[in-house]
């Protein structure tokens, strides 16, 4: 996972706002790449984690000139979406294991893992199908 949110950087670091001190660029630089990190961590372990890429735009826009900011959302949008689309096909392969989606009655996450591509544990499999004809699929 760490592959991508420091190719994520890669591409949006040039673009980061120099200030011309030093001590403040690094730290600019940090704050973008901790938030990267954060983002690809949460997508990756929190099966519902809604709309990151508005998240991560938000928390590191301010680093970045306003001609520049539509760039970084395409930027952002584009390599979230690849790493989606990788949890989702195959989680193991990018050394994801990824939880069951469904709650306790208490509220409490379900902790067994998820089978690849359904998003539920073998226990709670029969909610796959009830949530998609929520969703109207």
């Amino acid at each position: 996972m760490n592959k991508f949110s420091r190719n994520l950087f890669r591409e949006l670091a040039p673009a980061i706002v120099r200030t011309g001190n030093p001590e403040r660029d690094a730290a600019e630089r940090q704050h973008v790449l901790e938030q990267c990190e954060l983002v690809i961590q949460r997508i990756a372990t929190e099966p519902h984690f809604k709309d990151p890429e508005r998240f991560l735009f938000k928390a590191i826009r301010t680093r970045f000139l306003f001609q520049d900011q539509r760039w970084v959302r395409q930027v952002i949008d584009r390599r979230l979406g690849e790493f989606k689309l990788l949890v989702l096909e195959d989680p193991e392969a990018i050394g994801v294991t990824l939880n069951c989606a469904a709650y306790s009655s208490r509220g409490r996450p379900c902790r067994k893992q998820a089978i690849p591509g359904l998003g539920f544990c073998e226990a709670h499999q029969d909610w796959a199908g009830v949530e998609a004809e929520a969703v109207g699929v």
